[in-house]
């Protein structure tokens, strides 16, 4: 009778999905015909047409067909898993661990060469990394981030301070490595299957592939996260000092990149701590590793009470609202799209079963469970610091604490025989979620880069060293600054670049002036929707983006 029962749930589930995939395919037809027509385009050489084209829809169909398709041919297959003994013999195989980290770093590797554009915060740090390591630290010392990433990026671009691509790889070493070190890890105590589960997820995220090249210290901050993760478990198990001792440097250090890094280290830290005195009944550890932690953390102290106290009385970060909340919570999700809703589910399916087990003292589930509170916890922390004091916290803080949720689905599969069973299918599943991520977050790059080298030809051919700068009341304060940093020669009428920002990009305040009546050489920079004045309406207009930001019309006067 039961398994009449479950014969007829199957096949209501399989007519289900595949109506729901005929019906929503039917839908996305207009969009999927002009994706078609756009990649034609794009082979003949001809103008794209995106009258109707909206990538970000498509992105989540896509996925949503993906794992339709994987829920259908998992039920289908059902009863000939034997068929594909093979191939889950090879996924189970560590050398084809180290294969996937291989193809995953290649794709990171080819996007930060596909980019050259940079945006606001990446100015910074490259014009950082120009300055000898006492400037460094002092003028990171007057910014609101400590200076450890910084002196990576300077060691990194010894040899080509100016080279966009290499500041990004500089960024992609610390996922490759966070890649390496799982396989090492899973392979170690778990199964090698779960280091490419680990890294499939880690791949298929969005945000590893946006901050996995951008020119800031996430990256860094979440290899430090992923292995204080792992010490804290060794911690749990082993009971050692010098776990406690690893643990420590590798949480300094990623204090010493970010901030709210050193908050969500701090939290693990406790939590672990208490796992640890209810398993050992032992407090001299965490007393030591603490001290010591303080001590390395030390120098450090004065310049963070003066940049808290600054950031208290004055911060860009608007208010806190129960969406921002929202887009914390979904930030810390792995993989993308659609698929973040299904991630979200099987976390919740997890966190019932690790309560559950916790009631029970299973060790296991309550170091899971460390790994799922450590990112909870911080963001209900930071909301309640921004909603106490003013907002000091959004979304891209929270990316490196992807480590954490990443590691605790990883180690909840761990006992969950669906895994087992189904293993070329999800393996499958991931697959094509990392491909449909990929090439999206690449085309994304090509784009940027396209539009950065049309912006930079473009300048070429209209600027001198004698062009005045000058912008519209609307416009972006992102942009006066990014064309500082990119024009340190040119001077720039009614606009005030920080003394901060000048001194880092070597920019001389003097070419700031107030007034261009008497100039002939200008650039007008106004908004897409706003019109010329009269002196410029006969000029060269050009609509051009600085990447990663919307266009502009740059207006180009010369007066005889």
């Amino acid at each position: 009778m039961e398994n009449e029962k479950n014969k007829n749930v199957k096949k209501v589930t399989i007519i289900l999905c595949s109506i729901v995939m005929v019906v929503s395919t039917m839908i996305f037809v207009p969009q999927i015909r002009e994706l078609i027509m756009m990649f034609g385009d794009r082979i003949s050489g001809k103008t794209i047409r995106q009258d109707i084209l909206s990538e970000k829809l498509i992105l989540w169909e896509v996925q949503f067909l993906c794992i339709l398709a994987f829920i259908l041919l998992s039920l289908l297959f059902e009863n000939h898993f034997q068929s594909f003994a093979k191939i889950d013999t090879f996924i189970k195989n560590s050398i084809a661990s180290w294969l996937f980290a291989v193809v995953f770093s290649a794709v990171l590797i080819a996007q930060a060469f596909q980019s050259n554009d940079v945006w606001l915060d990446e100015t910074f740090s490259l014009g950082l990394a120009r300055h000898s390591v006492k400037d460094l630290i002092s003028l990171t010392a007057q910014d609101v981030h400590p200076p450890l990433y910084y002196l990576i990026l300077k060691a990194g671009l010894l040899f080509n301070p100016n080279s966009v691509v290499l500041a990004k790889i500089v960024s992609v070493i610390p996922i490759i490595i966070i890649m390496c070190v799982s396989v090492v890890f899973f392979t170690k105590e778990f199964s090698s299957v779960y280091a490419t589960v680990f890294n499939l997820l880690l791949v298929c995220t969005s945000g590893v592939f946006q901050y996995g090249v951008e020119i800031r210290m996430y990256s860094w901050a979440m290899l430090f996260c992923m292995l204080c993760c792992i010490f804290s478990y060794y911690i749990i198990k082993k009971g050692s000092f010098r776990y406690f001792l690893f643990y420590v440097i590798s949480a300094v250090c990623g204090a010493y990149c970010h901030y709210w890094t050193a908050v969500t280290l701090a939290i693990n830290f406790i939590l672990t701590s208490i796992l640890y005195f209810v398993k050992y009944k032992k407090v001299k550890n965490v007393i030591f590793s603490a001290l010591i932690g303080i001590i390395l953390y030390f120098p450090w102290i004065s310049v963070v009470i003066k940049q808290v106290s600054a950031v208290t009385e004055n911060y860009w970060i608007p208010l806190i609202t129960l969406k921002t909340f929202i887009s914390y919570i979904f930030t810390v999700i792995p993989v993308l799209g659609v698929a973040k809703i299904v991630m979200m589910f099987m976390v919740v399916v997890f966190f019932i079963k690790n309560v559950k087990y916790c009631i029970k003292k299973d060790e296991s589930s309550l170091f899971s469970l460390i790994c799922l509170l450590t990112p909870l916890l911080l963001i209900i922390c930071a909301t309640v610091i921004s909603l106490v004091t003013r907002p000091v916290f959004i979304s891209r803080y929270a990316v490196p604490t992807i480590v954490f949720m990443i590691f605790y689905i990883t180690i909840n599969l761990y006992s969950v025989k669906f895994l087992n069973k189904r293993l070329f299918f999800i393996f499958l599943l991931g697959i094509s979620l990392f491909t449909i991520n990929a090439v999206y977050n690449l085309k994304t790059e090509w784009n940027y880069s396209k539009k950065y080298n049309e912006f930079t030809e473009t300048m070429k051919d209209n600027l001198s060293d004698n062009t005045v700068f000058v912008f519209s009341q609307n416009i972006n304060s992102h942009i006066p600054i990014c064309l500082a940093y990119l024009f340190p020669k040119n001077r720039i009428c009614g606009f005030s670049i920080p003394k901060l920002w000048a001194d880092v990009y070597f920019y001389n305040q003097e070419n700031l002036i107030e007034n261009c009546d008497e100039e002939t050489d200008i650039c007008l920079v106004l908004n897409i929707d706003e019109t010329p004045p009269d002196d410029f309406l006969n000029c060269n207009c050009y609509l051009l983006n600085i990447p990663q930001y919307t266009a502009n019309k740059f207006c180009f006067l010369k007066k005889q």
